[in-house]
């Protein structure tokens, strides 16, 4: 490899690694807002509607979500 070909892969890396670092912080930032938001659910949504809720969505990854975001939603005595 020619000095030139290896500078050349070099920015190429150092630009991914730039975007992937760049999606990670925006990521972080949706991710954060949407934990405050489901914390922030509690003022608005009874426990038992927030159980009701659990039992009535199929998606696997929203009642995760649900459970580590908003466990303190449910109502003491919930079973999962």
């Amino acid at each position: 490899m020619s000095t030139i070909n290896i500078q050349e892969a070099l920015d190429n890396l150092g630009q991914q690694v730039s975007k992937i670092a760049e999606e990670n912080r925006v990521f972080k930032l949706h991710e954060e807002s949407l934990q405050k938001f489901v914390q922030n659910l509690g003022d608005y949504i009874s426990p038992e509607d927030w159980g009701m809720i659990y039992n009535t969505i199929d998606d696997i990854f929203i009642k995760e979500v649900m459970k580590d975001w908003g466990s303190n939603l449910f109502p003491k005595d919930f079973k999962f």
